[in-house]
């Protein structure tokens, strides 16, 4: 889980304490570039921070006071998470073979969206700072995100993604695509090399050619990228016969819904993947924005079981059910800090939110933020203000994994 954990120094990496167990995790920092390792902290937002936590009036900052900005509040209608018919656990099914056409066309019976209203004040009325409020969502603000979308989202991701280590940390981002920017400029210098799939997400590639960052492809299978494969590369690699590259340190993976093919790869071929990555020193990027997609092996429906699914309740037994079926994250077993986990709401609310976070080691979280300080800054506000307050405090965890279902 993500708690505050005592460190102990070591001369080659940290101790940090799993079930009780001390287990000894590497220093990383030789994997960051020398962009990443000369980054230092914005002073303006420094002084937010500081503003933030006191109750200050600061011209230091250029901060406009509240009052003046015209948005009094704002309010949407959002579909409530039962609004669609949630996918089955795996063997049972809910509708007919053509369900899908009819609900997609309209043509389904009450085909009325369900919704309800939320509304987000300047100030809270309760005077609660923590609460969800334009006069702290729309101000200048640190690169981490709103303190209310930070709490739902080490929630979330204590209760999915189940990360093996406890100091790992989140820092929201705007978007995956920002967040790939800020990895490779801060693991990767000129000349490097970066370990993709021989099919890949060509965003990827266009993000890193400008920096002189290039692409060596590993096979892949129905899985995604093959280990033996990669052990292959990397145990046989010649600077020589590369033009001089050294060997890489970084590899890029789609490992769920991969683009282009849609592979899916199993726990048992991730968990071969990590422990080469331990071997060669590598860090893995886990881009991951379809993870919620994942609908098992693809089964005729002359052969699907038909027994009907139990309706959604609002728990903790239903939502830990259906997040047992899903294929896990690296970050469930990673044990030496090696992952930088890339999510996004483009994929589960829309893509113009320009929302997601990362899920990485406290060193990697804290180089990231240092680089978003000084490029996008903070999420936008008002994007940042709706997903919060919707996913949060409307719908809380058990309903945001309805939704997702």
């Amino acid at each position: 889980m993500l708690v505050e954990n005592e460190m102990l120094p070591s001369d080659n990496g940290e101790t940090t304490f799993v079930d009780g167990k001390a287990r000894l995790v590497p220093d990383l920092s030789h994997h960051l570039s020398d962009l990443g390792k000369a980054r230092r902290p914005s002073p303006l937002k420094v002084l937010a921070r500081i503003i933030g936590e006191q109750d200050l009036l600061s011209l230091g900052g250029g901060m406009p006071h509240p009052d003046y900005f015209p948005f009094h509040t704002l309010s949407a209608q959002v579909l409530t998470p039962e609004a669609y018919e949630a996918r089955p656990l795996p063997g049972a099914s809910t509708e007919s073979t053509f369900g899908w056409f009819w609900r997609l066309f309209g043509m389904a019976e009450n085909t009325k969206p369900k919704t309800d209203d939320i509304t987000i004040p300047k100030y809270d009325p309760s005077g609660d700072r923590a609460a969800v409020q334009l006069s702290q969502t729309l101000q200048y603000s640190t690169a981490r995100g709103i303190p209310a979308l930070n709490k739902f989202i080490t929630e979330f991701t204590n209760k999915v993604y189940q990360p093996y280590l406890p100091t790992t940390t989140n820092l929201a981002h705007t978007g995956n695509t920002d967040g790939l920017h800020r990895i490779i400029t801060t693991l990767c210098n000129s000349g490097e090399g970066l370990l993709v799939e021989e099919w890949t997400y060509p965003s990827a590639l266009s993000t890193g050619l400008p920096y002189g960052v290039r692409p060596v492809s590993v096979a892949m299978d129905g899985e995604g990228m093959k280990a033996e494969a990669l052990d292959d590369v990397l145990s046989k690699w010649n600077v020589e016969e590369r033009g001089g590259m050294k060997r890489p340190h970084v590899v890029y993976l789609v490992p769920v819904g991969q683009n282009p093919s849609g592979a899916t790869m199993s726990a048992e071929r991730k968990k071969a993947i990590y422990e080469l990555c331990v071997k060669y020193d590598i860090i893995i990027v886990e881009d991951d924005p379809y993870f919620f997609l994942q609908e098992g092996p693809y089964v005729p429906s002359a052969y699907r079981r038909t027994t009907t699914s139990p309706s959604f309740k609002d728990d903790e037994e239903t939502s830990k059910a259906w997040i047992e079926t899903l294929s896990p994250s690296f970050i469930k077993f990673d044990y030496e800090g090696r992952v930088i986990r890339l999510d996004s709401f483009s994929k589960t609310i829309a893509p113009g939110s320009r929302l997601g976070f990362f899920t990485c080691n406290p060193l990697f979280a804290e180089r990231l933020e240092r680089a978003g300080e000084v490029s996008t800054q903070a999420p936008c506000g008002f994007g940042q203000s709706m997903i919060t307050k919707l996913i949060a405090d409307h719908w809380g965890f058990h309903n945001y994994i309805r939704w997702l279902q």
